[in-house]
């Protein structure tokens, strides 16, 4: 049984969405402020670049999820309208 372009595309989507909402549940919204405050902690160079590279690891991840959503939601729409 083949499926057809319609369905291959909603299907596809649908992993898209899963795959987006899962990453969106483990690293949260992207934040639009800016990461303002300050933390009386004696930190080293190491530690402070540690501590940065993980803030735009989450960044970069949070912006993927929103963008597998979009992307699976517009695949999706696309498979619904063709059919």
């Amino acid at each position: 049984m083949a499926l057809s372009l319609s369905q291959c595309l909603v299907s596809i989507g649908l992993l898209c969405d899963i795959a987006g909402v899962f990453l969106l549940f483990r690293f949260g919204l992207p934040s639009r402020s800016p990461q303002v405050g300050h933390l009386l902690l004696e930190t080293s160079k190491e530690e402070d670049a540690a501590i940065e590279a993980g803030r735009r690891r989450f960044e970069r991840m949070a912006r993927l999820a929103l963008t597998l959503l979009v992307f699976g939601f517009g695949l999706q729409l696309v498979g619904a309208l063709i059919r």
